[in-house]
């Protein structure tokens, strides 16, 4: 029979929030494991998991698996196609396992940023990767981001470590920033440690690794909606001084059909726009008034009426929804106080 042996030797994070049509995060993790065996048992975690899949990086497929209650055994094939580990019968598998968890969504509040945490399950690697939705960054570039060891005794803390990540270093994969960031060797090497200790049969605590962080929306996507409210304008000021802009209908008619076409564009590709709401009333608006200024003739009084009354409607819908919106956060804020407590 021979001897049994399956031990994970690391873990590689690479975790993307979603947000908009799909919200959720999704959870991409590559162990690297040592084995003798065809099945491997990995743990199922907590979370609602949607879209389990998992791949053999060495071997280029995916492998089919058995879900069972808390845990999963993915059916490796045959050993000799593995990479040897440096004991002939003990093959190095790599394997990569992602998800949707489902549990996960962004509280964004009306500031335009939100706050996320992770939490490393096991023996994890000295470099993890996190991906905001399309739109965002990480704020301040990263120097808000907080790791943090905690020990834990059932629901008890019993004390924490604070350690701090080199980087971050931002890249693009697919057109998304992806952040890349790296333990200091000294940390790397605690971690490591205190994890081994926790693990031991003797220990009567728990290690958790966990990193908090925060998003923002990047400052170039705020143009968005000044522009919208730009071109919301500008028939008012036509009609107002008719003589101010030259060539007004077919100039604004096709910077108008432009900008609808980019903003449509970047929601159906899952951007995150600042004051979407606010953006789609000013196109709709601006459009209505480009109507009302081709067809009415200048000057008129009857279009001038009705383009104040379009300005006094859209202020009044942008008031109730700011009112609506700072309510709907203090209540957000007033139910996760009662959670906490």
């Amino acid at each position: 029979m021979g001897f049994y042996l399956i031990r994970t030797r690391r873990v590689l994070w690479d975790v993307e929030d979603l947000k908009k049509v799909s919200k959720g995060r999704f959870i991409k993790q590559t162990l690297d494991i040592c084995s003798n065996e065809q099945f491997i048992p990995l743990p199922l975690s907590s979370y609602n998991i949607i879209g389990l899949k998992v791949f053999g990086t060495t071997i280029k497929k995916e492998l089919p698996f058995v879900e069972y209650e808390d845990r999963i055994e993915v059916n490796i094939g045959p050993l000799n196609q593995w990479f040897s580990s440096g004991n002939p019968k003990i093959k190095h598998v790599q394997l990569q396992v992602e998800f949707v968890n489902s549990d996960f969504e962004i509280n964004e509040n009306w500031k335009g940023h939100y706050e996320g945490a992770i939490e490393l399950i096991g023996p994890t690697r000295p470099e993890f990767y996190i991906t905001p939705p399309l739109g965002m960054k990480l704020d301040r570039e990263g120097k808000t981001v907080k790791i943090f060891l905690f020990k834990m005794k059932e629901k008890e803390l019993l004390g924490f470590n604070r350690y701090k990540s080199l980087g971050p270093i931002a890249i693009q994969t697919h057109g998304k920033r992806k952040y890349h960031f790296k333990f200091k060797n000294e940390d790397y090497k605690e971690i490591k440690e205190e994890f081994k200790i926790a693990s031991k049969p003797s220990s009567n605590y728990n290690t958790s690794l966990v990193v908090l962080y925060e998003m923002v929306i990047d400052d170039k996507f705020f143009t968005i909606p000044i522009f919208g409210f730009i071109l919301f304008l500008i028939p008012i000021v036509k009609l107002l001084y008719p003589s101010f802009i030259e060539n007004f209908d077919i100039s604004y008619g096709l910077i108008l059909v432009a900008f609808s076409t980019i903003t449509l564009t970047l929601s159906t590709q899952d951007y995150i726009i600042p004051y979407r709401d606010y953006v789609e009333l000013f196109i709709i608006m601006a459009s209505i008034e480009f109507g009302i200024v081709f067809v009415i003739p200048e000057s008129n009084l009857l279009s001038i009426s009705i383009e104040v009354s379009l300005l006094l409607i859209g202020l009044l819908l942008i008031l109730s929804s700011l009112i609506l919106r700072k309510i709907k956060s203090n209540n957000d804020e007033d139910n996760k106080k009662k959670n906490e407590s």
